[in-house]
């Protein structure tokens, strides 16, 4: 026995370091999976909408100074028909937005603007779709937090109430 608190003493027989999942494991399980399952749905699912609507930026900006550059030497030109024919094949929003005005581009300035900005309002109103959730899952999660903390009370105050003394063990559960 005495070698073993020599050992113990000595920092040999201390728990060697957990990884990161295991630790974040024993938190969930602290926490009361009952409890943190909410939070983490919340997590997985914004984490989700995070990913897709940075996959949609990265998508949305396309290459858009190589489409710029062919669609003014298409007008420069003054092939109006060709520009349009061009751009009809692209998908991404540039390509959208500069078909917009190319479709516009004989009519007068304040036309054209106005066509511009008006389809500029749509495809932001596109990329910020999802948006709103992300604020529901970052107002959600601390809510449900909490909620534990306040339940977590409740049961103190009710282990307090049963045994009818203050005493750190019965707390310490709550």
């Amino acid at each position: 026995m005495l070698i073993s608190n020599n050992v113990l003493a000595q920092g040999g027989g201390a728990p060697e370091s957990q990884s990161f999942h295991q630790v974040i494991k024993d938190k969930f399980i602290e926490g009361d999976p009952l409890w943190m399952s909410p939070i983490l749905l919340c997590f997985i699912f914004g984490l989700a909408i995070v990913i897709e609507r940075i996959l949609t930026i990265i998508a949305a900006q396309g290459n858009s100074s190589s489409i710029l550059n062919a669609v003014v030497e298409h007008l420069r030109e003054g092939k109006v028909a060709s520009a349009l024919t061009y751009l009809e094949g692209k998908s991404d929003y540039f390509s959208e937005f500069a078909r917009t005005v190319v479709s516009n581009f004989s009519r007068e300035i304040d036309v054209i603007e106005k066509e511009a900005e008006s389809r500029a309002g749509l495809m932001v109103s596109r990329l910020e779709s999802g948006l709103p959730w992300i604020t529901l899952f970052i107002s959600l999660s601390p809510l449900l937090g909490f909620l534990g903390t306040v339940v977590g009370m409740v049961m103190a105050f009710d282990a307090i109430a049963k045994a009818n003394t203050i005493s750190p063990a019965i707390v310490a559960h709550g």
